[in-house]
């Protein structure tokens, strides 16, 4: 192998690569972590509802066609910031803690 690799795809890989190159590898199990969170899609809102903006929501605007109609109209959507459970911290078996606890260990 040379280098670090570009893709590490299991659990193991990242417990593997500890061994190999401790800095790299803590900083690609921080960004596992910043990464875990997606925006989700809300209710719709209504005309004149203002929605939430702050750092874990935004509005959205969309357009759409009206039922039975070829008008388009622009509707607006209330997204909110969740950790994301099909992210890939999660589907390669990792916990939150379990990844602070070895970024914790591993940090200088």
């Amino acid at each position: 192998m040379r280098g670090y690799p570009q893709h590490l795809n299991s659990k193991q890989d990242y417990i593997n690569m500890l061994a190999i190159d401790p800095a790299e590898t803590v900083a690609r199990l921080q960004l596992l972590l910043d990464q875990r969170y997606s925006w989700f899609q809300g209710e719709k809102l209504a005309e004149g509802d203002a929605g939430i903006e702050d750092e874990t929501h935004k509005v959205i605007e969309a357009t759409e066609r009206e039922e039975g109609s070829e008008d388009e109209i622009t509707v607006r959507y209330q997204y909110e910031l969740k950790e994301d459970f099909n992210s890939h911290l999660f589907l390669i078996g990792f916990t939150v803690d379990e990844v602070e606890n070895i970024i914790n260990d591993n940090s200088n």
